[in-house]
């Protein structure tokens, strides 16, 4: 298995402390702050714990304060509904005795129903530039260097782009984007398992669009994830490529909208994901950490 691999299915294995109350560590890597996809997916693993013979079908989070990558999170459980159908659980993620995020959970016993979806629209399989090699890029890093400073020395997803990222350049595109993702290395079979991955996955690229609408890029604003939502349609197999069609219908207000459709590579449309992020410029075009010496000024 992919060291990267392991080590986020170590940071899944919460450990009870108390009723209701689990623990784990954040960070896969050495970055300043905690990335929000950890959270979400150790939210929903947490929550699972509680509930049997139901599977998560959505998670609807609130991103509340900066966590710290170096301290341990507490998630806290409070069972808000257990029905014959549903049962749904809210996941609070503790610092130092703060809120840093809120997960809502919902859970459902497998029934039938009618379906339809619709279809993923044509295009190529798996390949093109990779998220991580158009961070290198734009941090002016070789190749062989770890974009966040993982000492693991690659992200446990693998994400491609078809066309590129334009979100870490000027470059102006149709606010659209094509991906593929799956984790770097098989994973154990517990459905659970595949659902947390994706949800780790989900806050990766999915504020693309915004930035492609726009000639700024992601190194030049403050970021952030404000709130996030994700919907499992079917069955999941993360550690085989999923297609992910992205879009972003606004930017206002200092705040951008980002969609995502995920489809296996069969076309079954598995998840759905929206979340709203903050895309603040900064007075001087920097990022943030590059004031700090951590980044080079963007060009």
């Amino acid at each position: 298995m992919h060291p990267s691999t392991a080590m986020l299915l170590e940071r899944l294995g919460l450990q009870e402390i108390s009723k209701d109350v689990y623990q784990a560590s954040g960070q896969l890597d050495s970055g300043d702050h905690l990335f929000g996809g950890i959270v979400l997916a150790q939210g929903l693993s947490a929550a699972a714990q509680t509930v049997s013979g139901k599977s998560p079908h959505s998670i609807h989070a609130q991103f509340l304060h900066r966590g710290n990558p170096k301290q341990l999170i507490d998630y806290e459980i409070r069972r808000l509904r257990d029905s014959r159908a549903f049962a749904t659980r809210e996941s609070t993620a503790m610092q130092d005795g703060v809120a840093i995020a809120t997960v809502t959970a919902s859970f459902h016993h497998e029934e039938d129903g009618p379906e339809h979806q619709l279809p993923m629209s044509p295009g190529d399989g798996p390949g093109g530039e990779s998220w991580e090699g158009s961070l290198r890029k734009a941090l002016g890093l070789p190749k062989s260097a770890t974009p966040d400073s993982s000492v693991m020395g690659e992200l446990p997803i693998e994400i491609l782009a078809p066309d590129g990222f334009a979100m870490f350049s000027r470059n102006v595109k149709q606010p659209h984007v094509t991906a593929w993702m799956r984790t770097r290395s098989a994973l154990p079979s517990d459905p659970l398992i595949h659902q947390c991955a994706l949800a780790y996955a989900s806050d990766y690229i999915i504020q693309a669009g915004s930035f492609h609408a726009h000639p700024i890029s992601a190194m030049e604003v403050q970021s952030a994830s404000l709130d996030h939502a994700l919907w499992f349609h079917r069955p999941i197999q993360f550690d085989q490529w999923h297609r992910v069609d992205l879009d972003s219908p606004i930017t206002a207000g200092g705040r951008g909208i980002g969609r995502a459709l995920i489809f296996s590579q069969s076309g079954e449309l598995v998840a759905s994901s929206v979340q709203e992020h903050l895309i603040r410029p900064t007075p001087d075009g920097k990022h943030p950490a590059a004031r700090k010496g951590q980044l080079p000024d963007p060009t």
